[in-house]
């Protein structure tokens, strides 16, 4: 469960600096290649919620999905997301809470 959790929030640093060259880039198609379909593959690597080994680092798991959404509104809005948004919140929120779950182990 903590290698699964530190890989989603690595993956979360790495494709928030990805989003904005996709924002830059403004195609869609890259986009889906680089942001999306990967966002989607990285949750889906979560197992179900019923699994309670995982039940410590679910917070990475939702910050995960938080940012699927968060990215499509910010890369929609080109960049220029209102930070007082409630998927801009909310991802920042949930990325946070994951990080300080694996306080020095990243």
């Amino acid at each position: 469960p903590l290698d699964l959790a530190i890989e989603s929030y690595q993956f979360l640093q790495t494709r928030e600096m990805m989003l904005q060259g996709a924002i830059n880039g403004g195609n869609n198609a890259d986009y889906q290649r680089f942001i999306w379909n990967p966002t989607l593959d990285q949750f889906q690597k979560w197992p179900p919620l019923t699994e309670e080994a995982y039940g410590k680092y679910r917070p990475c798991q939702f910050a995960v999905d938080s940012f699927r959404v968060y990215s499509e509104e910010q890369f929609n809005a080109r960049g220029k997301m209102d930070k007082n948004r409630l998927y801009y919140k909310d991802y920042f929120a949930r990325k946070k809470e994951c990080g300080a779950l694996l306080k020095g182990k990243v």
